[in-house]
């Protein structure tokens, strides 16, 4: 699972969050996911992604002088 999408359901104080995962080659269809939510009124319509092939270790959150400091 390399992207997810993630939005709210329901109104008010019952709002739950519901998410939908893709592989991480699959932006097109999140990305789609993501509009067809909005498109249906849910908010907080996020996209999440933990991609294979990222540079760095998880979490680096810096670049110093052009590198991530690890």
């Amino acid at each position: 699972m390399g992207i997810v999408v993630y939005w709210l359901e329901g109104e008010g104080e019952a709002q739950v969050p519901v998410c939908a995962s893709f592989g991480s080659q699959a932006l097109s269809e999140a990305l789609a996911c993501a509009e067809a939510q909005r498109r249906a009124g849910h908010r907080h319509v996020s996209i999440s992604t933990e991609l294979e092939d990222h540079i760095g270790r998880p979490g680096v959150a810096a670049v110093e002088g052009g590198r991530t400091p690890d």
